[in-house]
Parts: C-alpha cells; structure tokens; sequence
C-alpha cells in the first residue's frame, strides 16, 4: 500500500501558459515530492482545463485540479487603471460563487497549506484567509506598483497562518510584508546539450550568420520594440547578424492584446523582414538558446527576477540586460554579463558589437556566468531553500 504524504502543498496559479513564472512554478510541481522524500506532496489549481503547462503536468502525471474562474475576473489586468475594477470584480454575484466553490476546493483537498502564485490568486487566498483554517503562503513573483495593493497585503498579513515568500530582493522589497527571498532555480544540465543550429534550420537563416535573440512573453513592458529597433541600428551599422523574437502573446488580460500586430507592423515599416524574425510560440524555447550568439534584454520596466537570464547564462550564452529590477541580482556588469540603462538604446548596440567583435571578452564573460548560475540558482538550491520555508513556517500551524 502506497504511504499518504504527510502533507500536502496546493500550489493555486492563474496561468496555465508557459513564461518564466509558471516554469518556475512547474519545477517546483514536478520536484517537491522528490526532493522532500515524500514528506510534501504537490496538487496545482487552475482556472482552465487547457494550456502548455496542462499538457506537461499531465504528462508527468502531477496532479491538479480545475475550477473555472469568472471570464472577466480572469481577463482584468493588475495595472492601476484596472485596479479598481478588479477590486469591484470581487464583490460581484458571480465572484462570490466563484469563493464559495473556491472555499468548497479548498476543504476537499485540505492541505497543509495553499501556496499561492499571482497578484488576483494573492488577494482571492487572503479573502478566503477568514474563513478558512489553512497556512497560505504568498508567493511573490512581481513587484508591487501599487500602494493600494500592499496596504490590502499588509491587512491580510495580520492573519498569523499567512507567509510571504518573494522571487528576489527587488521584488520583496516593494511588497510591505515581510518576505523571505529565495531566488528561482533552473535544472543546469538541462541547458548542457542544446543544438546548436536549430534555430537557423527552423527559420531557415544561413548558418554562416550569428543571431541576436530576445526570449520572453510578447509584453509591452518586455520590450520587444525596442528591440526591433536595436536591430535597426545594428544593421544600418554593418553588422550581418540575424534577430530572433521568440516568444508569444499568451496573456489574455486587458492591454496586453494586439502587441505582436504591433511589432510585426514596425518590422515591416523597417523594411527589416528579411532580417528579423519571429517564432512565435515554442513548446520548448530553450532549445532556441544554443543557437543564439548573444541574448538581449530590454525590460522597460523593473524585471521581478529574470529566468530567461540565468538560462541563457547555463547555455553558454552571453546576455545584455536592462540595468533594473532582479536582473542587477543576477549579473554583475562586465563580468557574468553587461547591463544598460532599459532605454538607452545607443548602449545596447555598443554593448552588443563589444561582445560580438571581442571574442576573449565573450568567452570571459560566459565562463563567469556559467559558474555564477551553477552556484546561486540551480534547482536543487531553490527547492531545498522551499522544504526549509515549509518546515519552519508550516510545522506549527498544521
């Protein structure tokens, strides 16, 4: 007869795509039984039945649970002009039977403790938080804008079964909580024997040529304009690399829709079509980083942690990122990788032709960030740091 964990972790997130946050979350899905011997058992909740992450957790045979949450409530976006009517969702008919079923879930699994992921999943936990008797832990993969939102998170904090965990120093500091920080970890030997050209068969670019690559959700604030742009200059410049856009719009929430339009129309009014280039989505995007020569970042806004940056750095490949955010957690400047203001578009270009006409410099500049990722973010780091937070926090209030 197979032993019953002694406690199980229901891991509640929105998403059911794949960027950097529900990788992240999917590491530590197929890891926690694992890794603790048995003593945490992992269950996931999601609000669609569908999606990247669903296939995989199906796959491995993870088990999750599905409860459909309210179309507009799942649509509304976190920014400030949405805030108020996200808050105004909750008071709603359909919201509140929404909790009630969510509640319902809730005492049906019964778990030691819900873990919670995403800014709505953070302030549905805490609502429920008064009439459930379970840890919650609040996991904080963003940083908080908002000075309305951290007054609601310090409110709920007041309940001693509620803990707060953040993905970075950057993104604890701006929640007004306190938060324990435990950095996101990668499985490095995952990255060790990518192809090296695939990404030029795939798009059919000569593989005579470099590519200069940007990986990540299709997001405003993600920068992929800039980026065009950079490419731009680069090739009025002289340089005959090729540049990669690989990513997708997966966010289904108010503002972020017709971005990719967007930036396809900038392409063309470039006249750059022959020379950048979009993958749109990958089920796998880490096998498109062995053949990319150097990763660029150009967040515009304060990047919570970066896990595109310490990927890319176990593949061997050397990044240039916005100077912001978790990213300065990450990279040191000139040493594990070269950072630049997020809208100095001039520095990024001398940034890139520095690695890209010093061979010594970019062989430097990998090998020191192959040893950085090795030693601060692998996963096993990341999941032992997790089951000591369980073990601390959750052994008194079981």
């Amino acid at each position: 007869m197979t032993k019953t964990p002694e406690k199980t972790i229901l891991f509640y997130s929105i998403s059911t795509h794949l960027g950097g946050a529900e990788k992240s979350l999917l590491d530590i899905l197929c890891s926690l039984d694992k890794v603790s011997q048995g003593r945490y058992h992992a269950h996931a909740l999601f609000p669609m039945k569908h999606g990247p992450l669903i296939d995989i957790l199906k796959e491995k045979k993870i088990e999750y649970t599905v409860l459909p949450m309210p179309k507009l409530l799942l649509k509304m976006s976190r920014n400030r002009k949405t805030l108020i009517p996200l808050l105004t969702l909750l008071a709603l008919p359909q919201t509140l039977l929404y909790l009630y079923q969510l509640k319902n879930v809730f005492q049906r699994i019964n778990p030691t403790a819900i873990h919670s992921t995403g800014l709505k999943c953070h302030l549905i936990s805490g609502v429920l938080s008064h009439f459930i008797k379970t840890n919650i832990v609040l996991h904080f993969r963003d940083v908080i804008e908002s000075t309305h939102i951290n007054k609601i998170i310090a409110w709920f904090a007041k309940n001693e079964r509620i803990f707060a965990l953040a993905n970075s120093r950057a993104t604890a500091k701006s929640v007004a909580i306190k938060t324990q920080i435990i950095y996101n970890g990668i499985n490095i030997e995952k990255f060790q024997t990518l192809p090296t050209h695939w990404l030029h068969d795939l798009l059919k670019i000569p593989r005579t040529n470099q590519i200069i690559g940007i990986l990540g959700v299709l997001a405003r604030w993600k920068g992929q304009l800039n980026f065009i742009k950079i490419a731009d200059q680069l090739i009025q410049q002289g340089n005959n690399s090729h540049f990669v856009i690989i990513g997708d719009e997966i966010y289904d929430t108010l503002g972020e829709q017709g971005y990719r339009a967007e930036l396809t129309q900038l392409v063309e009014q470039l006249k750059l079509t022959s020379r950048v280039h979009f993958t749109g989505f990958l089920p796998h995007p880490e096998k498109a980083l062995g053949s990319i020569h150097i990763l660029v970042h150009c967040s515009l806004k304060p990047e919570p942690f970066g896990r595109v940056l310490i990927e890319s750095m176990a593949s061997r490949v050397p990044v240039v990122a916005a100077a912001d955010g978790g990213v300065l957690e990450i990279i040191e400047h000139g040493k594990t990788g070269l950072l630049c203001k997020p809208t100095d578009l001039n520095a990024y270009c001398e940034a890139i032709n520095s690695l890209a006409n010093d061979p010594g410099r970019r062989f430097r500049i990998i090998d020191k960030a192959f040893a950085h990722v090795r030693d601060k973010f692998s996963l096993d780091k990341q999941m032992r740091g997790l089951i000591e937070f369980y073990d601390k926090n959750l052994k008194s209030h079981s």
